[in-house]
């Protein structure tokens, strides 16, 4: 074992971009950090916060970084107090990637076109969460495409130039290759406004389209996690745009093999939208999602897949630790194959909102269990 493999902290860190202190800071992705800091120590880790002080885009190496060892968050999530030092990120058994310009870098593809692309940060796939390799299929819905679709469960997508392969006139969306925010996202009523979009330029020519896939009525099959969110389940479901976002945590157990595991949210839109933009989630319990259904195994078989075909990205070569998310769209009964498609898979360190109570324990459980594993190979 090399030197940089040798951790020496009892203590996870959250690695961030330099940006995060040249604003107010508060969590966009992983909240309620104070409370993943009281479970991180419920088995005997830390919290540290680290920010990179290097630019994105310089390869896969390990920045140069200041690290707040005693990080103090308010109820609300916000970090108060922190005392920066100069630190190591070698030093740690477990790093959490969100430097996330240094994994969503755009970066120009010499055709017109731009391409988001993962640089790493220099550790090996045991020592990180988010590594380059999965974020890289997170930057690729072309390649996350390939893999939906050997589950059955994907809806036909296509060069945008190539559209008329979709068959008859039909209503579309396009989204760009590399999954881009959905204000980048457009619904195209018919094959004529999106040939007025293409000559126009609006559109990135790398991007895709699928046919539109309705998914608007409510969905069947919910179980709400309490009665606040069964009161705003009834609120949101058949008036706003929904999704089932099937959060996936993937571990390597000690025989180099995935474990997943996955718990189920809702996530709604704002009114009046064609395609899903974000307006908030409602939490479920993962008893209407169980083992042994259609969308929970298929949803299972994607982490795994996703896991052994990420690792071909790596020196090593075998399946990686992730955790990331698989949306799927549906039309009817939650459990119903007829009813069901995936409309997103997100390797790039996906929204853990509070309300899902179940995928936050999973992916602190873990990070904590390759932590621990970590310390005793180096011990």
């Amino acid at each position: 074992m090399e030197a940089r493999d040798r951790p020496t902290e009892h203590a996870v860190a959250m690695l961030y971009s330099k940006s995060f202190r040249e604003h107010p800071w508060e969590e966009d992705i992983y909240y309620a950090p104070g409370q993943l800091q009281r479970q991180f120590r419920d088995y005997g880790l830390e919290y540290h916060v680290a920010v990179a002080l290097s630019e994105p885009g310089r390869g896969n190496v390990l920045p140069e970084v200041t690290i707040a060892r005693d990080p103090v968050f308010n109820d609300a999530g916000t970090l108060i107090a922190a005392n920066f030092q100069p630190g190591d990120l070698s030093a740690y058994p477990a790093v959490i990637d969100h430097n996330v310009p240094n994994f969503q870098q755009e970066v120009d593809q010499g055709d017109g076109t731009t391409l988001r692309t993962a640089n790493g940060v220099g550790l090996k796939p045991s020592h990180l969460w988010n590594h380059k390799a999965g974020q890289g299929i997170g930057n690729r819905k072309d390649r996350m495409d390939v893999l939906l679709h050997e589950e059955g469960v994907g809806i036909k997508s296509v060069n945008v130039l190539d559209f008329e392969q979709l068959g008859d006139d039909t209503e579309v969306i396009y989204k760009p290759v590399d999954g881009s925010e959905a204000g980048d996202i457009e619904y195209f009523s018919n094959f004529t406004a999106l040939r007025r979009a293409i000559a126009e330029g609006r559109l990135a020519t790398n991007g895709l389209v699928q046919p539109y896939f309705h998914h608007s009525a409510p969905i069947q099959g919910l179980v709400p996690a309490n009665d606040d969110e069964a009161r705003l389940l009834r609120e949101v479901n058949g008036n706003r745009l929904c999704e089932i976002r099937m959060h996936v945590l993937v571990t390597i157990d000690d025989e180099g093999q995935p474990q997943v595991e996955s718990y189920p949210t809702l996530k709604f839109s704002l009114p009046g939208k064609e395609y899903l933009r974000y307006g908030g989630w409602v939490g479920l319990d993962p008893s209407c999602i169980p083992e042994g259904s259609f969308t929970h195994d298929k949803t299972v078989a994607l982490g795994k897949r996703v896991s052994e075909v990420a690792g071909q990205d790596t020196e090593e070569g075998q399946p990686i630790q992730l955790h990331g998310a698989i949306d799927w769209y549906t039309n009817g009964h939650i459990l119903d194959p007829e009813n069901n498609k995936v409309g997103e898979g997100n390797w790039r360190g996906p929204s853990h909102p509070v309300k899902a109570v179940f995928a936050r324990r999973a992916v602190v459980r873990g990070v904590a269990y390759s932590a621990h594993r970590n310390l005793r190979q180096a011990a």
